[in-house]
């Protein structure tokens, strides 16, 4: 009895560890930016940018579809929204788009901190 119990074990966690491994994350959808996880940095240093306004950080990445998208993490100088995400420009210019779910975000996309 003892060794069918231990078999059923080891299954369910082979199986949970499966699942994990191989499960995705639901794509981030916002003002018509569609990003599907996995998602990965494009390149090394070159493409990971501190701006000298305090420290804004400009990275870039490739989605699951192939799409490139530039992130940027707020850290100026003076800002209201310290480490807030915004996608395609830089914070404040006019095609600049914030992320409204920023745990979300984190979550499925990546914390670039």
């Amino acid at each position: 009895m003892k060794a069918p119990f231990l078999i059923l074990c080891i299954g369910i966690c082979v199986g949970c560890d499966h699942t994990d491994a191989t499960s995705t994350h639901a794509p981030f959808v916002q003002s018509g930016i569609s990003i599907v996880p996995p998602v990965r940095r494009e390149g090394h240093s070159k493409y990971h940018a501190v701006y000298s306004d305090g420290g804004t950080e400009w990275i870039k990445i490739k989605d699951a579809d192939g799409k490139h998208f530039d992130i940027f993490i707020d850290h100026r100088i003076g800002t209201k929204t310290p480490g807030v995400i915004y996608l395609i420009a830089y914070p404040g210019e006019s095609k600049s788009v914030r992320v409204l779910e920023q745990h979300s975000f984190k979550q499925n996309i990546g914390d670039f901190e």
